[in-house]
């Protein structure tokens, strides 16, 4: 959280946020799009801190190449 957040800069809205997920051997590039419309830290705490609580179902669109466009982000 605390790279994000000085990533994106103190009290900034998050247009956009890739994260690469390793799974196995491979990796898948996330590409989420807050569109400027949540604060950085609201931000960073629900896609990482309750994500790594409580787990993630996300929907989303694939892209050539091993990427996920993300639609929708869901807590287990």
């Amino acid at each position: 959280m605390n790279v994000l957040e000085r990533g994106i800069g103190d009290g900034g809205l998050a247009r956009w946020v890739d994260y690469r997920v390793h799974i196995e051997d491979r990796a898948l590039q996330l590409s989420l799009r807050g569109r400027g419309k949540f604060e950085t830290g609201i931000f960073a705490y629900s896609m990482i801190r309750r994500g790594n609580q409580h787990g993630l179902r996300i929907v989303g669109t694939l892209k050539s190449g091993p990427g996920l466009n993300v639609l929708a982000v869901f807590e287990k």
